[in-house]
């Protein structure tokens, strides 16, 4: 959901899997993983920047 809007939907394996719409892909993106080094979409790990959706 965003704005109201069903923007994606499908089987939890097949959304989690292979994201469709921008917005579900963002969400995905934000999910935090404990214990990862893992850099964050559009930057570096702890670099202050969070993601293509921070100004919003």
């Amino acid at each position: 959901m965003k704005d109201a809007q069903v923007v994606q939907e499908g089987a939890a394996e097949e959304v989690f899997d292979a994201p469709r719409h921008p917005y579900t892909k963002a969400l995905l993106a934000a999910v935090v993983t404990i214990g990862t080094d893992a850099a964050p979409p559009g930057g570096a790990a702890g670099d202050g920047r969070a993601g293509p959706y921070a100004s919003r």
